[in-house]
């Protein structure tokens, strides 16, 4: 006969699991352990990269440091306020934890001191933070203050800029920006202000080049439709971010944002300009991570030369010119035939008067192109022109198949435009 034992199982009590089952579940928590601590070193793997273009902490101008000085104090405050709760609760859960079936925590319910207190502290932390937030957006949004920057051709050392503030008109594409300079050069302006005299914008696209130690002011705003494509609700939205040098601004379709940026002038020298990286940081669809910004910051003589040279025109290519340049003038004619180049881009001094595309009358003055996701050169046009679909997925530039000897042509006249 064999007997058996009664089961000491019942609502209050849990029955002992075999012998294997119980080392199983031993064995659970000491993995879980294993991949907390691997998921705690690759998230701390994530703060080493070597070259961090966008560094948000790594300011390089006054507004950007303005930005951090507030980011830090509220940071330090929200972590110690998070390793306090942090803390009690871990302390609470061992100190009070249940020894018996039977036993109880002390119940708090009721005491007016601590409820008192813990609505007090976190209200005043709260007003000092939102405090602090609504100065600052009143001080990085503010429109700056002093002359703007006008250009003078002709002066005892070359051509100059004379001012305080530079105005940039920012027009957000898909999947490009465009960059205004209102009365700096012979072009519409897309955002011309009333009483601002007609054609006088200096256009170009992809690079921002800005004088450094000057005060920049941003007007942002996007050429998206007003309703998006498929007819419903607003057009896509973009989000201008260059982050050592600013924070974020929307570009609204039908609606213009306001921003000021500048870059420090401590080691920018003539000749030798610094670059910043940026980008669209609001998703606008499927080349949205290939919406790339650079802004040049230079001395204010070589700003004054990059103006200059940005005035002048080009030339339409004549038959003489297929004598002494044959390739540049096939190029020449197929940019403006059946190419079709020139029914989305502008050259001016040209036929090509486009307005669809980026202004391309001084690329070769550019270093990237194509949203600023390839170095401008010989090669990457060659990719690019072969098929700007594959190498941008969704990009609105749709040609005719070229050839190989087509494309070397098309080349051979993109590099004259200096």
């Amino acid at each position: 006969m064999t007997w058996h034992l009664p089961s000491r199982c019942d609502k209050l009590r849990r029955c002992a699991p075999p012998p294997e089952q119980a080392r199983v579940k031993r064995a659970a928590p000491r993995r879980r352990g294993l991949w907390a601590v691997l998921g705690a070193v690759a998230f701390a793997a994530t703060a080493c990269a070597s070259h961090a273009p966008q560094d948000t902490l790594n300011a390089q101008g006054p507004e950007s440091r303005y930005i951090n000085h507030l980011f830090f104090p509220v940071g330090l405050i929200a972590l110690a306020i998070g390793l306090f709760v942090g803390g009690m609760i871990l302390y609470c859960v061992i100190r009070f934890r249940a020894r018996s079936d039977d036993e109880s925590p002390k119940q708090t319910h009721g005491s007016t001191p601590l409820e008192i207190t813990w609505t007090i502290i976190p209200l005043l932390l709260m007003f000092g933070v939102a405090s602090l937030s609504v100065v600052g957006i009143a001080h990085l949004y503010q429109t700056p203050k002093g002359q703007r920057i006008t250009f003078v051709p002709a002066s005892a050392g070359g051509p100059a800029v004379q001012g305080k503030v530079l105005d940039v008109h920012v027009i957000g594409h898909r999947w490009w920006w465009e960059f205004d300079y209102p009365g700096l050069g012979t072009m519409p302006d897309r955002l011309q202000n009333p009483g601002e005299p007609p054609n006088t914008a200096l256009v170009t696209a992809g690079e921002m080049f800005i004088p450094a130690g000057t005060m920049v002011r941003l007007d942002v705003t996007s050429d998206e439709p007003l309703k998006s494509p498929e007819g419903v609700g607003p057009g896509v939205e973009h989000n201008f971010w260059v982050p050592v040098l600013a924070g974020k601004i929307y570009a609204i379709p039908g609606h213009v944002t306001h921003l000021n940026l500048e870059a420090d002038d401590k080691a920018i020298v003539d000749g030798h300009p610094i670059t910043y990286s940026g980008q669209c940081s609001e998703f606008c669809g499927i080349s949205h991570a290939n919406m790339r910004i650079k802004v040049v910051a230079e001395s204010p003589n070589d700003f004054a030369n990059w103006v200059a040279l940005q005035r002048t025109k080009q030339r339409s290519l004549t038959t003489a010119d297929s004598y002494l340049n044959p390739l540049a003038y096939a190029g020449y004619q197929l940019f403006n035939g059946s190419g079709t180049c020139a029914t989305c881009h502008t050259i001016q001094g040209t036929n090509a008067k486009g307005q669809v595309g980026p202004n391309l009358t001084h690329l070769q003055a550019r270093n990237w192109f194509a949203g600023d996701i390839f170095v401008l050169n010989d090669n990457n046009l060659r990719t690019w022109l072969r098929n700007p679909q594959a190498a941008k997925p969704g990009a609105n530039m749709v040609i005719p198949k070229l050839t190989e000897d087509q494309i070397t042509a098309l080349i051979a006249y993109l590099d004259t435009l200096k």
